[in-house]
């Protein structure tokens, strides 16, 4: 599967140039846009989204649950113990290469494995396609509710899906019912 990359960002000549390295680096094609996607393809298949502090700033909501497939880039150095992988854009021109290189493969590298749900998400969706309440669920699993929340949360942050309706759709498209 090819990795998916977005690159968000204001600033054309930026998103020109991240596009052109990606192209001709690591044969990707990227799409560029000037504000996230509000929900979608674009959104649901992509492994790394690539965006300016600007950017990050003002639609922190969106990314910030994206965090581990963000790659922010900085003005300088700053702290990576967000999740979120950060790019010098004052580095020089091979770091800069390197360690586009470096998070290009660890999106290729986890990719497949970031859509995959566990086999207790499995059953969690199992349920909520059934029509059964977050109570319900936890009373069938031996589990809190808290924690069947958690899982519908790992569920919609791994599928990008949002309804219990799509969620059904989904489970029964995909087997699990």
């Amino acid at each position: 599967m090819a990795t998916r990359v977005n690159i968000i960002t204001g600033d054309v000549l930026l998103a020109a140039g991240i596009k052109h390295l990606l192209r001709n680096l690591f044969g990707i094609d990227a799409t560029a846009m000037t504000v996230p996607p509000e929900s979608g393809a674009a959104e649901q298949s992509c492994e790394l989204t690539i965006t300016d502090c600007n950017c990050f700033a003002t639609n922190a909501a969106y990314f910030v649950p994206r965090r581990n497939r963000v790659l922010l880039i900085t003005d300088g150095e700053m702290p990576t113990d967000q999740g979120i992988a950060t790019l010098n854009r004052r580095d020089t021109e091979d770091a800069i290469i390197e360690r586009l290189a470096d998070v290009v493969r660890r999106s290729c590298a986890t990719a497949d494995d970031s859509n995959q749900l566990s086999q207790r998400e499995i059953e969690v969706l199992r349920f909520v396609a059934q029509g059964l309440l977050n109570k319900e669920i936890a009373d069938r699993l031996n589990i809190s509710i808290n924690t069947v929340l958690s899982h519908r949360k790992n569920i919609t942050a791994k599928l990008g899906i949002k309804s219990a309706s799509a969620l059904s759709v989904y489970a029964i498209i995909n087997g699990y019912i």
